[in-house]
């Protein structure tokens, strides 16, 4: 399949989600189908996800997370993108970018949508991508409103959801990784 979503992205696909998403800001189901096809096409290469970052895709996926809060099946699909695009260590830091706000969104939509697994799980996946490759950004996920959001979705879905506890597990991991990325020693 990579190199199906490698021929894809070499045809302007990506230019062409990235356009449809400017042009369609309020349309949720462009929005949703849009951010799909960009995480099947940003999952597997560095390439690809390079290509969706200069083409504007993280500020687009953020903008969709503030402009469609209310809709879990966007905020699913953004954050899928989202979290492959922070899976580059060269976009993490451009996710988490301070004008952006993120962290913030991710943990709102977390919030808000708290009934919803797959929303947890994307959500969280995204976080634990931004985790491994941004060092500065640990540090805040280690209080506040991101790891209450984390905690909250293990406890609520952690039990019967296998993939909400393994990306909760994998977040809780990355934030124990210091600047360095070195396990934090354990308190005595």
């Amino acid at each position: 399949v990579p190199q199906y979503c490698a021929v894809v992205a070499h045809k302007g696909g990506v230019a062409a989600l990235a356009l449809a998403l400017r042009k369609q800001p309020a349309d949720a189901a462009v929005q949703r189908n849009a951010f799909v096809a960009l995480t099947a096409l940003t999952g597997s290469q560095d390439g690809q996800r390079a290509a969706a970052h200069k083409g504007g895709a993280v500020a687009l996926a953020v903008e969709a997370l503030r402009a469609h809060a209310g809709d879990a099946a966007v905020v699913c699909a953004a954050a899928g993108a989202l979290g492959n695009m922070a899976a580059c260590a060269d976009n993490a830091a451009l996710v988490t970018d301070s004008s952006s706000g993120a962290l913030g969104l991710l943990a709102a939509a977390m919030q808000r949508h708290a009934e919803r697994a797959d929303v947890q799980q994307r959500c969280t996946s995204a976080l634990t991508n931004i985790a491994i490759h941004c060092a500065a950004d640990r540090a805040a996920m280690r209080t506040g409103a991101v790891l209450d959001a984390v905690l909250t979705a293990l406890e609520r879905h952690g039990a019967k959801e296998p993939r909400v506890a393994v990306t909760g597990c994998q977040f809780l991991g990355n934030i124990a990784l210091d600047e360095a990325g070195q396990t934090l020693p354990l308190p005595e």
